[in-house]
């Protein structure tokens, strides 16, 4: 006999949730539902199918399993989680989950789950019983009685029909490499846990090359106290460079990339702190969502990581004592005595680094007369003395690549010049940096709500509009295209458009650009074009159905101009904004059309765009050169540098937001 439960939440938040999640995401809680059951172990395994794919995923764990009694609360009331008001589990665990979200995430593996729990009654007998529920309908389970059984406590959750993203999971020595990773200090923290994939068990300790702990203590500007305990793995091997945030018993609730990049070690690094304890367990489940937002915690990231640093350039320079000794002993090291001061000690310790790595991979310099490698190492510490962060990160890379990647960079340069491959990678990272500032001030509540439309938004936008696609340069040279958007710029609701002025002469806040940004490209046959014409609203402002007659209005008149001929011309309005009404939002959909094309008659399509679609559109296009750069854009401080450096005067123009960045 079997009953319906209804989770007390609509279906399309469900939907949002189970669809931004990867499938190693989706396993790790999974494990960590296990862990906050007081599980001791937890066994992972996938069923594999003739073409060894994937066919099944099942987590079984001897917990104290999910009680028939609370089932209506555990799995009918999203986000109202009994962990949010206890803070440990009955063994005396500190909880991983708050909202009761994680297992929902199930459906980010498949489209079909079943949980099977047994747990002990009110007379400590053993029961059992089972929960049903899919991802094409995740609002509703299915929830049998519980009958007696004789076996252990735990619960199975079994995943059918896989979906596509499980390929994440085909490779099991990565699996189990991310899982090592995540789950590396709380297995540290409770040595008696076993989990194993496949029957493969993870051995943390067994491919730790080093493990430290480093107290860390600061107070802030408003006088907080802050602790934390910085645990720091190197690896034996692995590819490992993550930085997670835990409580102070080492459950992890997120993790990022580090921003140490240019060491010689697989590591991962875990902050453990009651502060990110308190974050994580917020009744308001945006503070840890937007905790890149929190000057506490961005404080307490960057110590934690100067910490290391200063950890791994002690670790380098002692394992550099060898060589030093022998260029001592030769008489070609450049510094004498004693270091002065902790700056002098700094430096030399750097300086050892780079001539252990010249040592190591230029047999020449072995070779070399002592006269030679005296003249080197001098200019080496002059250039440490002079910029030590760039000669350190430039010689690393160089003298670290391996043999045939050498030889793809001296191929490259016979194609190309180091300053062109240089200002690329600029570009790039300039550009993801500019993603970066340019989300904060969108959404930044304070910034926002001061931002200027025209004198700001406009200014900044008209020197970037490759974030509406890499063809779109400002379209000052089409004359009779300027004419006919003025002409009609009445249905915009506004007198005229702004005078034309091409970006490097915009010298003072006077000249304010274009209110529409537009451009003519050619596209497929000769003598086709494509007209874009974008309209801009402030951040504040939230597009209505007014906003929408208002351009299609202006697109009808323009497009119909008779200055144009209505064969092979094509024109593409584009109504930006921060966010939607609702009777918008519905006006958006359409069965027949991607979300926001309002109109489509093949010659004009009218697009509605949030400022959130066109950046994690912009995001995706780069994503590839983000990987293969292995740039890392770590929060929206690196942006808004970006945007201070390039933009700063006209941030700086407006009262409301010139101390905001």
């Amino acid at each position: 006999m079997s009953r319906k439960l209804n989770v007390q939440v609509s279906n399309d938040h469900i939907q949002r949730m189970i669809t931004n999640v990867g499938a190693l995401r989706a396993l790790k809680e999974l494990i960590w539902n296990a862990l906050d059951a007081d599980a001791t172990i937890i066994k992972v395994s996938f069923v594999r199918g003739a073409l060894d794919g994937i066919e099944e995923i099942s987590v079984t764990d001897n917990g104290h399993g999910i009680s028939h009694d609370d089932i209506d609360h555990k799995f009918g009331k999203l986000g109202d989680s009994h962990k949010i008001r206890e803070f440990k589990s009955p063994g005396g665990r500190m909880y991983h989950g708050k909202r009761g979200e994680g297992r929902y995430k199930v459906f980010n593996l498949g489209h079909l789950a079943t949980w099977r729990s047994v747990y002990l009654g009110m007379s400590n007998n053993a029961l059992a019983f089972t929960i049903e529920g899919s991802r094409s309908n995740p609002s509703e389970v299915l929830v049998s009685e519980p009958a007696p059984c004789s076996e252990q406590t735990g619960v199975r959750v079994s995943v059918l029909d896989p979906i596509d993203k499980v390929a994440q999971l085909d490779n099991p020595d990565t699996v189990i490499g991310k899982l090592t990773e995540e789950f590396a200090a709380y297995l540290l923290a409770y040595p008696e846990i076993r989990i194993s994939v496949d029957g493969v068990a993870i051995k943390t300790r067994e491919i730790i090359d080093e493990f430290v702990d480093l107290d860390l203590r600061f107070v802030t500007e408003e006088q907080e106290s802050i602790e934390a305990k910085v645990r720091l793995i190197i690896w034996k091997r692995g590819n490992f460079r993550n930085r997670f945030l835990c409580n102070s018993e080492g459950v992890a609730y997120a993790y990022e990339p580090s921003r140490i990049r240019h060491v010689p070690f697989n590591y991962s690094i875990y902050i453990l702190s009651n502060y990110i304890e308190h974050m994580a367990g917020s009744a308001d489940p945006s503070a840890f969502l937007l905790r890149n937002m929190n000057p506490v915690l961005r404080e307490l990231v960057q110590r934690a990581e100067n910490v290391v640093r200063i950890y791994f350039r002690e670790k380098l320079a002692i394992e550099a004592s060898d060589t030093i000794r022998d260029l001592k002993d030769e008489g070609v090291y450049p510094y004498q005595g004693s270091p002065a001061n902790e700056i002098d000690n700094a430096k030399r310790q750097i300086f050892d680094i780079c001539a252990v790595k010249i040592h190591q991979f230029d047999p020449n310099f072995i070779k070399s007369p002592t006269t030679s490698k005296r003249l080197t190492l001098r200019l080496i510490k002059e250039a440490i003395d002079q910029n030590p962060t760039t000669l350190k990160k430039i010689l690393t890379e160089v003298l670290s690549l391996p043999v045939d990647t050498q030889e793809e960079f001296a191929d490259l340069l016979e194609r190309t010049s180091l300053k062109a491959i240089v200002n690329a990678g600029t570009t790039i990272a300039n550009r993801l940096d500019f993603l970066s500032g340019l989300e904060h001030i969108l959404f930044s509540p304070d910034f926002r709500k001061g931002l200027r439309e025209r004198s700001q938004l406009h200014k900044i936008l008209v020197n970037e509009l490759w974030i509406f696609g890499e063809q779109y340069v400002l379209g000052q040279d089409d004359a009779s295209l300027k004419t006919v958007l003025r002409e009609y710029v009445r249905y915009l609701g506004r007198e005229e458009l702004a005078k034309d002025i091409p970006p490097d002469e915009m010298k003072d806040l006077i000249d304010i650009p274009d209110l529409c940004l537009w451009a003519k490209l050619p596209v497929g046959k000769p003598g086709q074009f494509s007209n874009l014409v974008v309209e801009l609203k402030r951040p504040l402002h939230t597009l209505t159905t007014d906003d929408l007659a208002q351009i299609e209005k202006y697109a009808f008149e323009v497009a119909q101009n008779p200055r144009f001929s209505q064969n092979g011309l094509e024109w593409t309005f584009v109504l930006v904004g921060n966010s939607l009404n609702d009777t918008l939002k519905w006006k958006c959909k359409s069965s027949d059309r991607p979300y926001g094309l309002v109109v489509q008659t093949g010659a004009v399509n009218v697009w509605v765009k949030e400022w959130s679609d066109i950046l994690r559109e912009t995001n995706w296009r780069y994503q590839f050169l983000r990987d293969q750069l292995e740039l890392v854009v770590q929060d929206n401080a690196e942006g808004m540098a970006y945007l201070s450096k390039k933009y700063g005067e006209i941030l700086k123009s407006n009262p409301k937001t010139k101390d905001l960045y």
